[in-house]
């Protein structure tokens, strides 16, 4: 994964094609999701932690108590007493992933990130790159920068927000192929 994310951050012309910017306007219209993406950035940090079995990473990562969502129906049943409730910087780099993806597919970008050889490498390194200056997490007591620790996350959350991406458009062409089949039917009767 390094590797790949390596490859697409030296390809300076990959990324100046996508001049992507997040606003707080993303965020707000983001809200509406907030009790799904805080789940999904649970296990993306649940993740984090089984990879690097650090301890100290612990607290960068996850609160100790429960948080509270509006319309967090979604959390309350999913919750068999192991969820992980994750800090705000885990949340806020799961709500940017989905962002740049957003504007990733949008109209003006499609074209360009369908054509590229490796899209996770590009979404993750887009989205590092804006969460770059607003990094919120402290290096921990075994030496795991926050940097490493971000990118991890940043992973977990790229394959769950491009996966789901993959499902939609398959669901859209079956659906779509589907509706054609059942307009010849109807039109050779």
């Amino acid at each position: 994964m390094e590797v790949a994310a390596s490859a697409v951050e030296t390809n300076g012309s990959v990324l100046d094609n996508f001049s992507i910017e997040v606003t707080d306007m993303d965020f707000a219209n983001k809200a509406r999701n907030l009790a799904a993406i805080t789940y999904v950035s649970g296990y993306c940090a649940h993740t984090e932690l089984k990879k690097l079995s650090c301890t100290a990473c612990r607290a960068n990562l996850v609160l100790e108590r429960d948080i509270h969502v509006e319309n967090s129906d979604i959390i309350r049943s999913m919750n068999r007493g192991g969820l992980k409730f994750p800090q705000p910087a885990v949340v806020n780099a799961v709500v940017t992933t989905e962002i740049v993806l957003d504007k990733l597919r949008s109209e003006k970008y499609a074209t360009q990130f369908h054509g590229l050889p490796n899209q996770k490498a590009a979404l993750l390194t887009l989205t590092h790159n804006i969460l770059d200056d607003s990094n919120d997490l402290d290096v921990c007591d075994s030496g795991h920068s926050p940097q490493l620790v971000m990118r991890h996350i940043l992973s977990a959350a790229t394959n769950i927000v491009l996966n789901n991406y993959c499902k939609t458009k398959n669901d859209q062409l079956v659906l779509k192929k589907l509706t054609q089949k059942r307009k010849m039917k109807t039109l050779k009767h």
